[in-house]
């Protein structure tokens, strides 16, 4: 059949795939063992052996010397038959031997000695290389070439100008087997061998003469539609051509002599009309023939493509079945990920050997196999511990509606919880029980921690308008930082994302935009705007942000430009903090503005439902 896709051949001295990384590979009859029966894998990756000694190794026999050897009876055969010892088979041994042999065998044959070649491209052969031809399904051809030069042409390992091996191409149309360099010196243009000095062909020369359309070099079709012809049959054929004239135009000399003074019944065929018109049905011929060749070759190639791609298709089954006994499971092994020193082992076209599989395939499949095993179990592993973060909610939750109005508001949140040390004892471990009795005896724990993250995050809050404050010297107690922290004037501005929070919604919120470091600073923008507010309606600078909460929908934005619309009423504190956070000033010109341009404005007429002891009425 036609080599199609070739790959390098597997051999048996080659050395096993070493893995990409530094990495010791097991094993495979340790893997396949400590799977299956539960082994114990050692520090090296193999097995733990038994205390067993294993016995003395079988000594080989001695060979005994002496007697004829195969070459000696082999040459003595030569010897006697005077040539090949194949030769010396009777005709029909000979030929019920050849005849279970496809044509490349048979070519391969013939190179075995010049005697036995000489046979196979005889005329008392063709019958062998008949039964050759159709065990591969080769087509008969229409052109009067030897069965010979056929399996040649199709199946050949070298060049007919030269002893090359190397980068032959079948040219079709020429009925040639040439290597690249012979094409490129021997097909040449009609026009270029015209255009040579002292070029005189015959008129009839191209029209006898077979053509190629294809480039020697790139195999394409020229876009002047010029043909190549065979240079060293140009003037083969002009020569013959012209031999055939003058032999026409003599025998025409010699009957015009004859039939002089008679009348002419009509004219027959002259020896060179009927030479030219054989050489034209020739090269219609061999055109046809091109066309019936590459069919089959085509063909050919789509069933051992189909061939190739079943056998492989075994060969990842084999593997498969392999795999899976080791412990691996389906998502370990799909085989479009692994690399190409591995894959040129996968998609072999051979069958699958366990001294082939534990010589070269493993090996060079392991790294990646170990890499994806240990991927999948920290997946699983990831994927286990998400679900008892989920089943530790309600338990927080509980925790936090324990705690006083003002520590609700302060709680962290539940992401922040799970991540403390004595809350991942609950999530960590497959082995973790978590029920009402186990939460309990942590429950005090739990709450020093969170006690502990609510004062780092007070004291970072404080930190950010009261930066020169020392807390290793003279600390503010806890209820004075809280009641700085809740005053009107101090809002604090996130680094990351700019937003605007109240220190009960700065405890809440953690900010990790594309990986930044995020600090909380004094916003004294909006301080400058919130004391122009205060001032204007004449409240307390005490005022907190409880207590402007309590007006209600009181509060509007007066900015240059503001795109909020407030047309459908006023806005509550909460809203306005909402509002200067996501909604950012707009001109008309399409300007951001900055924070100072922001007006905030009352109602004159409302009035303060329930404020603080800094509220007072407007």
């Amino acid at each position: 059949m036609v080599v199609i896709r070739p790959r390098p051949p597997p051999t048996e001295t080659s050395q096993p795939q070493q893995p990409t990384h530094k990495q010791r590979v097991p094993a495979w009859e340790s893997l396949v063992a400590s799977n299956s029966n539960g082994g114990t894998m050692s520090s090296g990756g193999g097995v733990a052996q038994s205390s067993g000694e294993a016995g003395p190794s079988p000594t080989k026999k001695a060979r005994k010397t002496g007697g004829k050897g195969k070459a000696e009876a082999v040459q003595a055969s030569v010897d006697k038959d005077g040539g090949c010892p194949i030769l010396s088979f009777p005709t029909d041994l000979l030929y019920e031997t050849c005849k279970y042999l496809n044509p490349p065998s048979l070519l391969a044959l013939s190179l075995s000695c010049k005697t036995l070649k000489g046979y196979l491209q005889s005329k008392a052969s063709e019958p062998v290389w008949v039964v050759a031809r159709r065990i591969v399904k080769l087509p008969q051809l229409k052109s009067d070439i030897s069965e010979w030069f056929y399996a040649f042409l199709v199946f050949g390992q070298e060049c007919q100008m030269c002893p090359s091996r190397k980068s032959l191409q079948f040219e079709h149309n020429l009925q040639l087997r040439l290597c690249l360099q012979c094409l490129k010196t021997n097909l040449v243009l009609k026009r270029d061998v015209q255009a040579e000095d002292g070029a005189d062909f015959h008129a009839e020369t191209f029209k006898c003469l077979p053509f190629t359309p294809y480039r020697p070099t790139t195999g394409d079709p020229r876009r002047d539609k010029q043909v190549y012809y065979h240079y060293p049959d140009i003037q083969k054929m002009s020569d013959k051509l012209v031999e055939f004239e003058e032999h026409s135009a003599a025998i025409a000399a010699v009957e015009e002599s004859e039939m002089e003074g008679e009348e002419e019944d009509g004219r027959d065929e002259t020896v060179l009309e009927a030479f030219v018109r054989e050489q034209k049905a020739r090269v219609n011929a061999i055109n046809e023939d091109a066309k019936t060749i590459f069919n089959w070759q085509f063909k050919s190639i789509e069933e051992d493509i189909k061939h190739e791609d079943e056998v492989i298709k075994e060969r990842k089954k084999a593997i498969e079945a392999k795999l899976l006994a080791a412990g691996y499971i389906q998502s370990d092994f799909y085989w479009n990920g692994f690399p190409d020193t591995a894959r040129r082992h996968l998609e072999k076209p051979k069958e699958l050997t366990d001294a082939e599989f534990k010589k070269t395939v493993w090996p060079a499949l392991y790294p990646t196999l170990d890499g994806r095993k240990t991927a999948r179990l920290q997946r699983e592993l990831a994927d286990r511990q998400s679900r008892r973060k989920m089943f530790l909610r309600p338990y927080i939750q509980q925790l936090k509606m324990s705690q006083t109005r003002f520590k609700v508001a302060l709680f962290p949140t539940v992401a922040v919880v799970t991540e403390l040390p004595s809350t991942k004892l609950f999530w960590e471990s497959d082995d973790t029980v978590l029920d009402a009795t186990t939460w309990s005896a942590s429950r005090h724990t739990i709450l020093d921690e969170i006690e502990d993250v609510m004062d780092a995050k007070r004291k970072e809050c404080y930190l950010a308008f009261f930066p020169d404050t020392d807390f290793s010297e003279q600390a503010p107690t806890e209820a004075k930082m809280e009641a700085e922290l809740a005053l009107a004037v101090n809002v604090l501005k996130c680094s990351g994302c700019d937003y605007l929070f109240t220190y009960a919604l700065a405890c809440q919120r953690d900010c990790y935009p594309y990986d930044r470091e995020v600090t909380l600073l004094a916003s004294s923008d909006w301080r400058k705007s919130v004391e122009s507010l205060l001032k204007v309606h004449k409240l307390s600078d005490k005022t907190t942000h409880d207590d402007l909460a309590k007006m209600g929908q009181v509060f509007s934005c007066d900015g240059k430009g503001c795109k909020y619309q407030m047309s459908s009423g006023r806005r509550s504190w909460e809203e306005m903090l909402h509002h200067a956070s996501y909604w950012p000033h707009m001109s008309y010109g399409n300007r951001l503005q900055p924070l100072e341009e922001v007006q905030l404005s009352m109602v004159s007429s409302a009035t303060t439902a329930g404020a603080g002891s800094g509220g007072a009425k407007v």
